[in-house]
């Protein structure tokens, strides 16, 4: 279905008002007969002020979180802010605290946590989380300079043919590269 422009619209007002019937005027402009008459509506109602494009948003908005829930969780994350700051106090300030809140004091309807987060993000009341920064871990390192220092060895399975299985223990110095190895 096609937009149609402000003028097309006042030549259709502008045709009625001359005799014309809201069909022949629609028909004139290759328009439909609902048009004509949905137009024709409208400005027998607001004027020429009804020929203007209107919103399409939806009048009501039947998910939205009420205003006094809002308002709420707003009241509740400050007030355990302010408690967690105190000693000897748990200092949880999150979206499932604030809903276990919201229930004991009987808010209706009781958001659940996703939209508590939506909430609070929407209210600049979140902060990101600091984590702390862990030390890098240390790993002792041999380093040998001369050969006979260090050996860096390795024990793995051989299967014979027949099946018996032996052990064989692999072995290679690190510094001159020369391989020792026993059954």
């Amino acid at each position: 279905m096609g937009q149609t422009s402000e003028s097309e619209r006042i030549s259709l007002i502008h045709l009625i008002r001359s005799g014309k019937t809201p069909e022949e005027a629609a028909r004139e402009l290759s328009r439909s007969r609902a048009w004509a008459y949905k137009w024709w509506g409208r400005y027998c109602k607001k004027g020429w002020e009804g020929l203007k494009e209107q919103s399409r948003a939806p009048k009501r908005h039947p998910n939205q979180t009420p205003e006094q829930v809002r308002a709420a969780i707003h009241r509740i994350r400050s007030e355990l802010e302010v408690e967690a700051r105190l000693p000897d106090k748990l200092s949880y300030i999150g979206a499932a605290s604030i809903r276990s809140r919201l229930k004991r004091e009987g808010v209706h309807p009781l958001p659940g946590i996703s939209t508590i987060e939506q909430v609070l993000r929407e209210a600049g009341m979140t902060k990101p989380r600091l984590q702390p920064e862990e030390p890098p871990t240390v790993y002792p390192q041999l380093c040998p300079t001369q050969p006979h220092q260090l050996a860096q060895v390795d024990i793995v399975p051989h299967y014979l043919t027949g099946g018996a299985l032996i052990a064989c223990f692999n072995g290679i110095d690190p510094v001159s590269r020369f391989p020792d190895g026993q059954q």
